[in-house]
C-alpha cells in the first residue's frame, strides 16, 4: 500500500505532519507523534489494504488517540 499511498512523491501529507511533531523541537514537546502515527498506520490499512478489517476496539483506540491529541493541542 505505500506505492499507492505515497504516489510519486514518496510521502503522503499526514506523513509529513507527523514528522514535523517529531522533527521540529517544539511540536515534539508536545509527545504526540506517536500517536499521530498510529492512527495514520490505521487509515492507511483501512483505505489501502483490500479486506482490511478495522475492528471497533480499533475504532475505539483511536478515538482515544485522536482525543489525547486534541487535549494536548488546545
Amino acid at each position: 500500500y505505500d506505492i499507492i499511498y505515497n504516489g510519486s512523491s514518496g510521502k503522503g501529507s499526514h506523513q509529513t505532519v507527523w514528522n514535523l511533531f517529531s522533527t521540529v523541537k517544539e511540536l515534539n514537546t508536545l509527545g504526540i507523534h506517536n500517536s499521530g502515527y498510529r492512527m495514520l498506520e490505521k487509515r492507511k490499512c483501512a483505505d489501502y489494504i483490500p479486506n482490511e478489517t478495522i475492528t471497533k476496539t480499533d475504532m475505539a483506540l483511536m478515538n482515544r488517540e485522536a482525543e489525547k491529541i486534541i487535549n494536548k493541542l488546545t
